[in-house]
């Protein structure tokens, strides 16, 4: 340690056993063996820490002049300059009590000096009995924390002896500069509602990590109302009506988040994919247009825009503007996957895969990469590999209604007839009105020969989707199947109506082979 020497007018000689600090603080003299003790001694209960985090340790302090009066606040007299770190510690704590206190004085009645049993000759007994009972009357009060950030700061009862004499002699804690006692039991008040606020906020976002969707909006909806409505919670809720496939529950969440922070960017592509199921063309335009327009460089925009053209059926402007995407944030997962898509959306399989397997390399829990994959081998007909990736992307999220139903479907092309039945009815429990579960169901019950229980399923699937040309086909044999003809050449001509060109000619060969028994053994349309 550096001392500085007293000014000319100090004629105290500086011995091995007491010397002076000259600083803008109160001026102390100091015993060594304490200062030692302070700073050889491991840390003990006596120690304290400063708002920095350095130590600062309580030592014997007999103030000369001034008197106590004009002694500074708690804060920064608590602190005893030893060296360059206490020093600094000291400066940074006078300019924070600048900041924290701009209007406190400096004769403050909270002084923070430790009494002694012993007081210089020159303070007067009447600020000494007064100081004295100033400090016993904050015995009582329990340490904490300041809702500023400041460390409270303990000191021997007065009267008290050394530390080194008294090892458990208990500490008296004194109250925060510029601050009543209410204030600092508030603070403790105050310290609980936070904890209490982040331990709802991080077990929620742990659920919905997990994919328990149910259990995180639950969570969620414990916040308070203020809380409730911020960006953040809303764009989490969001997200879980997403995988749960409540489209319209996530889209007006995410439209209320953009009415509060127009300039979010985190979660919006997970919004432009809520927009793109739900086949809004005008609502993913004016969005991508105020990503782009407001946040060129962030990835984010550039994955709003693909979809953007994604649902225009443009899948080689998609796939540039995803690959923008990933030139902005190369570990984007989300982004990879999505042009996965698009690479499969145009029949680029060994692509897609590619793309598919760049989202693992980053997130091996990305479950939609797992998903793709096994739907590039279902393509392949490799139906082994399409099942296990399927059940891959099942083991990480649990409660999709989609994979369920896929794995069905692997299932069901790999002659597992039984156990895809499971899996479809599966499906259809998490999401009663997935359409494709409930017309793979119909398909299986007639495949193992139920061909009530199947046309039964078919008549409800087709008041939910009255324009789609399977579900009629199917009728079609179905109602063959019963030798039920003029039913089943109603269905089958209704089907070619509302095929695709593709399907069109496989439909009217159907048709002429009504009266054969092998012409209906095929039961959904090709591919």
């Amino acid at each position: 340690m550096q001392h500085h020497a007293e000014d000319a007018t100090a004629n105290e000689d500086l011995t091995m056993n007491s010397f002076a600090i000259d600083s803008p603080l109160p001026r102390f003299t100091l015993s060594t063996p304490q200062m030692a003790s302070g700073f050889n001694s491991p840390m003990t209960p006596q120690g304290i820490s400063s708002p920095t985090g350095f130590p600062v340790f309580a030592l014997d302090a007999t103030p000369c002049t001034p008197p106590l009066s004009s002694t500074p606040d708690l804060l920064a007299s608590s602190i005893k300059p030893k060296g360059r770190i206490e020093v600094a510690l000291r400066k940074n704590v006078d300019r924070n009590r600048k900041v924290l206190f701009p209007d406190s004085s400096t004769d403050r009645s909270r002084s923070t000096t430790r009494l002694s049993t012993q007081r210089s000759s020159d303070v007067k007994p009447s600020t000494k009995n007064s100081t004295r009972r100033s400090l016993s009357n904050r015995t009582s009060m329990a340490p904490s924390r300041s809702s500023i950030g400041l460390t409270p700061v303990m000191f021997d009862n007065p009267g008290q002896e050394s530390n080194k004499e008294n090892k458990n002699a208990p500490f008296t804690p004194l109250s925060f500069a510029g601050a009543d006692a209410d204030e600092v039991f508030a603070s403790d008040a105050g310290t609980v509602v936070v904890m209490a606020l982040l331990k709802t906020l991080g077990s929620a976002y742990k659920l919905l990590c997990q994919y328990r969707c149910l259990e995180a909006l639950s969570m969620y909806q414990k916040l308070s109302e203020s809380q409730y409505n911020t960006g953040y919670v809303l764009s989490q809720v969001a997200r879980a009506h997403y995988e749960m496939v409540n489209y319209r529950e996530a889209d007006e969440c995410y439209a209320q988040v953009r009415r509060l922070e127009p300039y979010r960017t985190e979660g919006m592509e997970v919004y432009s994919s809520v927009l793109w199921h739900l086949k809004k063309t005008i609502d993913m335009s004016h969005l991508a247009h105020q990503m782009i327009e407001s946040e060129r460089d962030c990835a984010t925009s550039w994955v709003v825009l693909g979809n953007c053209f994604s649902l225009q059926k443009e899948h080689e402007s998609s796939i540039k503007f995803f690959s923008r995407a990933l030139q902005l944030d190369p570990n984007f997962a989300y982004a990879h996957s999505l042009c996965g898509h698009e690479h499969l959306a145009s029949d680029d399989l060994e692509k897609a895969g590619n793309s598919y397997r760049s989202a693992l390399r980053i997130d091996t829990r990305h479950y939609t990469a797992w998903y793709g994959l096994g739907m590039i081998y279902f393509r392949q007909e490799k139906y082994d590999m399409a099942e296990y990736h399927f059940r891959r992307a099942l083991q990480i999220n649990s409660i999709s209604s989609v994979l369920h139903c896929y794995l069905g479907v692997a299932l069901k092309a790999n002659k597992k007839r039984e156990e895809a039945l499971k899996y479809i009815d599966m499906a259809i429990e998490i999401d009663p009105y997935n359409i494709l579960a409930r017309y793979n169901r119909a398909v299986i019950l007639a495949s193992l020969e139920e061909y009530e229980m199947a046309l039964q399923e078919a008549e409800s699937l087709q008041e939910s989707a009255p324009r789609e040309a399977p579900i009629y086909f199917l009728m079609g044999k179905i109602h063959r199947k019963l030798n039920d003809i003029p039913s089943a050449i109603f269905y089958l001509t209704s089907a070619l109506d509302m095929a695709e060109n593709k399907h069109s000619n496989y439909i009217k060969n159907v048709i002429d082979r009504i009266d054969q028994a092998d012409g209906i053994d095929d039961l959904e349309l090709s591919n």
